[in-house]
């Protein structure tokens, strides 16, 4: 599986909404330490903002195109 695939994974399963409680921030959250795991090299500031649009991705509030953009050109950052 690939990044965006897992990223997009976590993004289906945010909308199935499959917990009672807490479902909003689980799913963002898994990927945004996954994010933060993955890029742990970047400078903090990048960091944080690759973090943060994963976690909005996830979310539904940052489009795939806008992601995959920033993680393209992160990876060729480190």
């Amino acid at each position: 599986m690939t990044l965006e695939e897992a990223f997009r994974f976590l993004r289906s399963m945010h909308r199935a909404a499959p917990f009672l409680f807490f479902n909003g921030n689980t799913f963002a959250e898994i990927g945004r330490q996954m994010a933060t795991a993955l890029f742990a090299d970047l400078s903090p500031l990048l960091l944080r903002e690759v973090s943060s649009a994963t976690a909005h991705y996830i979310a539904g509030v940052f489009d795939e195109e806008s992601l995959h953009q920033l993680i393209t050109e992160t990876w060729h950052h480190q």
